[in-house]
């Protein structure tokens, strides 16, 4: 249920900043993740480059 004296307007006005502030946030991760992606393909370092780390435990048991 909504609150009988709703005033639209003014709610829409007191809001824009708070929207606009969750765009621009958004904006700037998805522009950070393309630029590390392009960052990532231009290096050379692909899905399968990571290099296996050994078993301290037991060195003779394989990952």
């Amino acid at each position: 249920m909504s609150a009988p004296d709703t005033n639209i307007k003014r709610q829409e006005r007191r809001h824009k900043p708070a929207l606009r502030g969750i765009g621009l946030s958004i904006g700037v991760v998805v522009v950070l993740v393309l630029v590390m992606g392009l960052i990532a393909s231009y290096s050379g370092i692909g899905p399968f480059d990571a290099t296996p780390v050994p078993n301290v435990e037991n060195p003779t048991v394989a990952n």
